[in-house]
């Protein structure tokens, strides 16, 4: 059995459950995998300042409305962006999710824009270029 204390990780991925103010579900499972509970974004950041190699990089993914509660929570856990992508559905809409990509090592952060659909409705190439490999129907 390979235990967390034996090793230091280069890179932590995580689609962290990050719902904490909406309707929870019946189903526990469901609401456990998409609300925050243990698992929050404090403690995530927290785990990846601690348990990282001093070269290592922490990615995942958040609600645009918790950009600011994040950038503290890097500040105070000695964690740097390396790179923050805004995620839109289309051009003309605010962000939804934010892709982060933290590090201990400061660097000059990158800032970046995703849309997912173009004006005209259709997937973007950038989205098409990213996914194609999971997704079937691209």
């Amino acid at each position: 059995v390979l235990n967390f204390i034996d090793f230091q990780p280069e890179l932590i991925v995580s689609n962290p459950p990050f719902f904490s103010d909406s309707l929870l579900c019946e189903n526990n499972e469901r609401t456990l995998a998409r609300h925050e509970g243990s698992l929050n974004f404090n403690s995530l950041i927290a785990f990846g300042s601690t348990s990282l190699v001093s070269y290592g990089k922490l990615a995942f993914i958040s609600p645009a409305e918790k950009e600011q509660d994040i950038e503290f929570c890097a500040v105070m856990k000695r964690m740097y962006i390396h790179l923050k992508t805004y995620v839109r559905t289309v051009p003309t809409k605010n962000p939804k999710r934010i892709l982060w990509l933290l590090g201990k090592e400061p660097v000059q952060p990158i800032t970046r824009t995703l849309c997912i659909k173009d004006t005209s409705g259709n997937y973007s190439q950038e989205y098409i270029q990213l996914t194609k490999d999971f997704y079937l129907h691209l």
